[in-house]
């Protein structure tokens, strides 16, 4: 016989089927519900973190405090903030309006959240089933904690790096500062999907669906390292899905004017090398060094050139030993785009733009490429990474952001860079968190793996950059000098090499053979 729980268990997956088909029913009649401010249809909107990534930057994807969700709700390392986040929330409550949350209010909201089980279930990607009561009840916790916090960080006078401190005492005795709860909040694996957040708002206070709106895009405001733009009338033209979705709204945004409409109808995605320069010369190549080889094969029935040939052999083998092969010795490092320092050498002005990562522009007139400006504190890491990581989960096929990290982690390559980038105003570090040059390189330089993206946007600029970039004469003679020079003296040194030892092979041979008489040379008497 099957137990009161297989029972339960059965029971509520038939109910997700039923619920499913009476979903797939309604989409083929084209049934449709009244739109809403800010709602779109649940979807999978929050990931789990592919655990390769978080091995290598485990201090940016996994929360070191606090667990909002399903995901890391029961971490036992994350269990003794559970009656901070229900005090958190409970004080919330109290500075609404009629927002005491009595047992009455408590079992609706339980009751409405048990509902739109399916709807939150299905907003965390690979999560395991859980009973939808206790969906429920972990859902209303962690949403009241996460609107206190957003509130608090909202109406107060802080500013995202700023090391003040909660009355949290870590297990160590040490005050907990509240940045490390800011970073977990930010990260992709503790979000809450906005539905819940705007039906525990609804049962427990009357602040409206506009105050929680409000909230959001005053915290995206405030907490983005790129200061972005919204749209006009945002209450009534944003859709979003959580915190960090609306952030990634709010920095990757444009307003699209009629001649920025025209331009991506007829453009095509550039591709990697477009815009590479190094790419686009390519390699010099070696075929014609291996033709020569192929051609001096017809003498090998010659004793001296086979010697050659076979020493030739030699010299390369042990070259590939090492690791080194001629073909090597001619290639340039392919880069996307050259560094900030680089640029400036070849008189290409970096200036601060006005809006967020869409806003990256060359101006060919004035030789100038605008950049967003990056204003970096204890929160940047966090947010740059599991931006990233949203957008690639997310969005695959959108990979602006991710481009966008591609091109600073390639024009910042050193701690010159850096420097530049300061200096030109558009790199700042909040006066109020240090950060050493190190922390701010691996910033840049670790936001993306090994797999380069494509987004028109962007590459269209970094191409016309790098136009600009190889017209310099100093440029243009540094290439020539290291496509024809530079790269030749390492094959006639090899080739030097090779033949000083056949000469001294010849020489040794003539020793003890006697040359005339092994060629058939020898004079006549």
């Amino acid at each position: 016989m099957l137990s009161h729980n297989s029972h339960n268990q059965i029971y509520a997956h038939s109910s997700i089927e039923e619920s499913w088909k009476k979903k797939m029913t309604a989409l083929l009649i084209d049934q449709s519900n009244e739109n809403e401010i800010g709602k779109i249809e649940p979807v999978a909107c929050i990931f789990r973190v592919p655990e390769s990534l978080r091995q290598k930057d485990h201090e940016a994807y996994t929360p070191q405090l606090v667990a909002l969700g399903p995901y890391r709700h029961l971490d036992h390392n994350l269990h003794q903030m559970q009656n901070y986040k229900i005090d958190e929330g409970k004080n919330f409550r109290h500075k609404l309006r009629n927002s005491e949350l009595t047992e009455e209010r408590t079992k609706k909201l339980t009751v409405e959240l048990k509902h739109k089980g399916k709807d939150i279930h299905e907003s965390y990607r690979g999560v395991q089933f859980i009973w939808y009561d206790q969906l429920a009840l972990m859902m209303i916790i962690d949403g009241l904690f996460l609107l206190a916090i957003l509130d608090e960080f909202v109406h107060s006078n802080e500013i995202a790096g700023c090391p003040t401190y909660l009355r949290v005492i870590s297990s160590s005795g040490k005050m907990l500062p509240k940045d490390a709860i800011l970073r977990d909040v930010l990260m992709l694996e503790n979000q809450i999907p906005w539905f819940v957040l705007k039906e525990i708002l609804s049962k427990t206070c009357s602040e409206s669906e506009e105050y929680l709106l409000d909230l959001f895009l005053k915290f995206c405001q405030k907490i983005s390292p790129i200061k972005g733009e919204w749209p006009e009338c945002p209450h009534k033209s944003l859709q979003h899905h959580h915190v960090l979705d609306l952030l990634y709204q709010y920095i990757t945004f444009k307003k699209e004017s009629k001649e920025t409409k025209t331009n991506q109808s007829t453009k095509t995605p550039a591709a990697d090398s477009a815009g590479d320069p190094e790419a686009r010369n390519g390699p010099l190549d070696c075929s014609r060094f291996s033709q020569l080889r192929n051609n001096m094969s017809i003498f090998t029935n010659i004793g001296p050139i086979q010697i050659f040939l076979l020493i030739l052999k030699l010299f390369l083998d042990i070259l590939r030993v090492f690791g080194v092969s001629v073909e090597t010795m001619f290639q340039e490092k392919q880069v996307l785009i050259p560094s900030v320092y680089e640029l400036s050498k070849a008189r290409i002005k970096i200036k601060p733009g006005e809006g967020g990562t869409r806003y990256v522009k060359f101006d060919g007139k004035t030789k100038t490429l605008y950049l967003p400006k990056i204003t970096l504190n204890s929160t940047s890491l966090v947010v740059f990474r599991n931006l990233v990581m949203y957008e690639t989960m997310a969005k695959p096929e959108f990979l602006h952001f991710r481009r966008y990290a591609e091109l600073m982690g390639a024009i910042v390559d050193t701690v010159e860079d850096l420097r530049l980038l300061k200096k030109f105003n558009v790199l700042k570090i909040d006066e109020k968190y240090q950060m050493s040059d190190a922390e701010i390189l691996e910033i840049f330089n670790g936001m993306t793996g090994t797999m380069r993206s494509k987004d028109a946007t962007i590459d269209d600029q970094i191409e016309e950059t790098n136009k600009c970039y190889n017209t310099y004469p100093v440029v243009r003679m540094k290439r020539v000098l290291k496509k024809y020079v530079y790269s030749s003296w390492k094959f006639l040194a090899a080739f030097a090499t090779l033949l000083l030892i056949l000469m001294m092979g010849l020489q040794t041979f003539c020793d003890v053979y006697s040359c005339p008489t092994a060629f058939g040379m020898a004079k006549k008497a």
